[in-house]
């Protein structure tokens, strides 16, 4: 059964240097099946996607798909960027890119989620 909530659900994918290539598969197909638990939509549940590691890219906005089958894509594309794990850097990417505003897609009143997939902690323990 598909989850009735209005909710702007953005994953965080560690794609740091210490993920395999087969745990960053993993996590990919993780997320795509979690987002199939969902009804897509602007009264219903949106999508967003970053990828880190000593850096952060954006995979798509919560505007960008609106359907199962371009979740799905999306996701697969996210890219390996190799590195180090710096969380702490894709947590202060959200606040200062403001992922969750509405010219990012996120809607005003909706329920606000954060998914981190990672293998490990940060590469720093004090941020």
């Amino acid at each position: 059964a598909k989850c009735p909530a209005r909710a702007d659900i953005l994953f965080v994918i560690d794609t740091s240097g210490s993920v395999s290539e087969r745990d960053f598969g993993l996590a990919k197909q993780f997320a795509t099946r979690l987002t199939e638990h969902f009804q897509i939509g602007d009264k219903d549940v949106r999508f967003a996607a970053i990828s880190y590691s000593d850096r952060v890219q954006r995979v798509f906005d919560f505007k960008t798909y609106s359907n199962h089958a371009g979740l799905s894509l999306g996701l697969a594309l996210a890219p390996f960027l190799g590195g180090g794990t710096k969380t702490y850097l894709a947590l202060d990417f959200i606040r200062q890119q403001n992922l969750f505003s509405t010219s990012n897609g996120a809607r005003e009143r909706s329920s606000k989620l954060v998914v981190v997939m990672t293998d490990a902690s940060s590469d720093s323990l004090f941020k």
